[in-house]
């Protein structure tokens, strides 16, 4: 998510509030949000404590309780007891085993690389 973005959700949240809704911006994906998303609704004069959700917390929120292990629970389940954590942690080294194959030893290293 980029500053534009997040630009575009204040002016909406704004709009939204001002028409007794309550939005929330709910990255995707993570445990944190990325720290230009907070400076930038920061900027917009929007507390991200108010507006920002992240991961199990915007589940919680959305859901008005805590299903993130019943979610869990079920995409096992659906999945014929696919652990997708572990999948997650298969593909980060399969990843991180392909970076040392191109010479980059370290995520830091790609990142600096392409910034």
């Amino acid at each position: 998510m980029d500053r534009d973005q997040v630009r575009y959700f204040a002016r909406e949240a704004r709009q939204a509030v001002s028409e007794g809704f309550r939005p929330l911006l709910v990255p995707s994906d993570g445990k944190k949000a990325f720290q230009v998303i907070t400076q930038t609704l920061q900027l917009e004069g929007l507390d991200p404590s108010e507006y920002l959700r992240v991961g199990r917390e915007a589940i919680t929120e959305l859901a008005g309780r805590d299903v993130y292990d019943e979610i869990i629970r079920g995409v096992r389940e659906e999945s014929g007891q696919v652990d997708i954590f572990e999948l997650a942690e298969q593909k980060v080294e399969e990843l991180l085993s392909a970076l040392h194959k191109e010479g980059i030893p370290t995520i830091d290293d790609l990142l600096r690389a392409v910034t």
